[in-house]
């Protein structure tokens, strides 16, 4: 494929290694920097792939990464947990909306205020 370089399988395809074809994926881009690893991990009972980087340059560290990012998320699978990050937005929205329900209305705008502060 033109998308995967230096792909490596581990754990009967549950989790992929690969290096990203920067000249296909994007022409203009810089090649004096190593390339990253990226991982394709695959979770039992759910559908689809998760597709992340590792941000690393050397194949071990990524293998180690990935292997125990893998875990993390088969674990979490396992108890019913969210395999979603949950970023800063999501829980600055969450916190929001409980204050919008528990404090006085003119008070409630004050969070889409300062949403738009942070996305500034």
């Amino acid at each position: 494929m033109a998308f995967y370089e230096n792909k490596r399988d581990h754990y009967g395809g549950a989790l992929v290694l690969f290096q990203r074809n920067l000249a296909v994926a994007v022409p203009n881009s810089k090649s004096h920097r190593k390339q990253t690893w990226y991982m394709r991990l695959k979770i039992g009972g759910r559908k689809g792939y998760i597709t992340r980087s590792t941000k690393l340059t050397i194949y071990e560290d990524a293998y180690e990464f990935a292997k125990s990012e893998l875990l993390r998320l088969q674990q979490a699978a396992r108890l019913g947990h969210s395999l979603n990050e949950y970023t800063f937005e999501k829980h600055w929205n969450d916190w929001c909306q409980r204050q919008s329900k528990s404090e006085p209305k003119g008070r409630a705008k004050c969070c889409h205020f300062w949403v738009g502060m942070i996305a500034a």
